[in-house]
């Protein structure tokens, strides 16, 4: 342990700071806290589950294939009336 003076307004105050044994000491045991819910097998398990289900699978193997291409008006029509990629419904009048 340090101990330092530190003098504020007239005052002197002992300021008490820890070695590097104590700082050590006290992280393991707030990280032990911090990890305390995974602890839980039912959380551990929500989590790969979760994890799972996120996951995408890149497939960097396989050509691409071109189906087709061309210009397609309805397209550009949604596009240009801030409708682009919305399905076309009939609209109530």
């Amino acid at each position: 342990m340090h101990h330092e003076v530190i003098q504020r307004g007239g005052q002197q105050n002992v300021a008490v700071r820890p070695g590097e044994e104590q700082l050590t000491q006290s992280e393991q045991e707030l990280m032990g806290e911090a990890l305390k819910p995974f602890h839980a097998p039912k959380l551990r398990g929500l989590i790969l589950n979760i994890q799972k289900s996120l996951e995408q699978v890149i497939d960097e193997v396989s050509q691409d294939e071109l189906l087709g291409a061309g210009f397609d008006a309805q397209a550009l029509a949604g596009f240009r009336s801030g409708r682009a990629g919305q399905s076309e419904r009939p609209r109530r009048q």
